[in-house]
């Protein structure tokens, strides 16, 4: 499950590069066939929720649930991830500056979606 990407840069008008962000990584982890990944539509139900991530596992009977942050640091764009395994709140963290945690200049979506 991809929870949509929470845009925490204080400015609403650039929510919809988290959308964006959200829908891209659910278009490309369904393309992975060994994994079931929840549709847009049901994922962005959850975007006013407020519920942890082990309670959306149980709810979706999902084994691991991604969540995901945007904030822009002067021109550029950073995302922070955390994938939520299992029902039991195991955390696998990835927050660094682009290994897998993304920083890219300003609304360049195009160079995020080919992270």
């Amino acid at each position: 499950m991809v929870l949509p990407l929470v845009n925490l840069s204080g400015d609403a008008s650039r929510q919809y590069l988290a959308d964006g962000i959200t829908d891209a990584l659910i278009t490309d982890l369904a393309g992975i066939s060994a994994l079931r990944v929840v549709s847009r539509a049901s994922a962005m139900s959850y975007q006013t929720l407020h519920k942890t991530a082990p309670e959306i596992g149980r709810e979706l009977d999902v084994d691991a649930v991604l969540e995901s942050s945007m904030t822009y640091e002067g021109e550029r764009v950073r995302v922070n991830a955390k994938l939520v395994v299992g029902h039991q709140n195991a955390v696998c963290e990835k927050s660094q500056s682009v290994a897998h945690g993304i920083s890219r200049p300003g609304d360049g979506f195009n160079y995020i979606r080919s992270d």
